[in-house]
């Protein structure tokens, strides 16, 4: 009976902690993509206008061969 009672204790104190660390991974990682988005946004707005211009068409071309291939 005590095994028993253990082994359900076990049990639902894992399941809790699977819960709380995949809660967790989901955290980090939604502050983690909000990071690089904010990092990468502040290092395009110091780039001058020309060197803009060129991330720009860089990008664009990216994204039409990206389009094309799917």
């Amino acid at each position: 009976m005590i095994d028993d009672t253990v082994q359900l204790l076990e049990i639902k104190t894992n399941h809790s902690s699977r819960n709380w660390s995949f809660r967790l991974s989901i955290i980090t990682i939604v502050l983690s993509l909000t990071a690089t988005i904010f990092a990468g946004l502040s290092l395009f707005y110091q780039l001058n206008k020309d060197d803009r211009a060129e991330l720009i068409d860089l990008l664009s071309s990216l994204k039409d061969m990206w389009q094309n291939m799917f």
